[in-house]
């Protein structure tokens, strides 16, 4: 990861140092060992890439806000679009439907989002 993230990426709007981002990255892999991000869509022109994707995994620690893990799953649809410049992510913008998330691990129930 330490050699994909340049030393200072845009991330919706704001701009944070690699060590960041690469703490951010580990944090959703930290509460949700099991998260899985399952490409749909996927889109590249020059130095931009766009996708759709579904996100899924159990939560084994806090996340997304919520209180203590209920053993509930969830599956999002994530978006995301990055720039890239000389092999590395210099700017990231992405859009998870943290709604359904919630609701999914506050009911410890699993509903298909469709986008």
């Amino acid at each position: 990861m330490e050699t994909l993230i340049a030393d200072e990426v845009l991330a919706n709007g704001a701009t944070y140092p690699r060590e960041a981002v690469i703490a951010s990255l580990k944090g959703i892999s930290d509460a949700v060992p099991d998260y899985h991000w399952t490409i749909e869509d996927l889109f590249t022109d020059e130095n931009r890439i766009a996708a759709r994707l579904q996100d899924t995994g159990t939560p084994v620690k806090p996340f997304l806000g919520q209180q203590q893990p209920t053993g509930a799953s969830l599956n999002i649809i994530e978006y995301g679009s990055y720039r890239v410049e000389n092999g590395q992510f210099v700017e990231m913008w992405f859009l998870m439907d943290s709604a359904t998330a919630a609701a999914q691990l506050q009911a410890g129930t699993v509903t298909q989002v469709s986008a």
